[in-house]
């Protein structure tokens, strides 16, 4: 589990890319706008995240079509190399993205 991935996204205003460190249960990663920092569990083939996604680049557009800080809460499946779900914004029932994360490589 733990490694650097590509994380690709879509939501109601679009799609969008970044990277991604799963290490020791914490989420590290980032795209043009946004840093992302959580935390992980995988159990079988399930992974759950909480992660804070923090604008760093103000009027960045995202995915959601909201302005600012925000937290997911992400569940998805993992097939190898390969993670694919949904991530639903905290605090507002029925907002949210599909995604699909890719390992690039593991960490050593």
């Amino acid at each position: 589990m733990e490694g650097f991935w590509i994380v690709q996204y879509g939501g109601m205003e679009g799609r969008g890319a970044g990277v991604i460190v799963l290490l020791h249960n914490h989420v590290y990663g980032g795209d043009s706008g946004y840093h992302y920092t959580g935390t992980y569990m995988d159990e079988g083939d399930q992974l759950s995240a909480d992660v804070l996604v923090h604008e760093f680049l103000p009027g960045t557009g995202n995915v959601l079509g909201i302005k600012g800080d925000f937290r997911l809460a992400l569940k998805g499946t993992i097939a190898g190399a390969v993670i694919e779900g949904t991530a639903k914004l905290v605090g507002q029932a029925g907002v949210g993205i599909a995604f699909k994360l890719k390992k690039i490589s593991d960490i050593s």
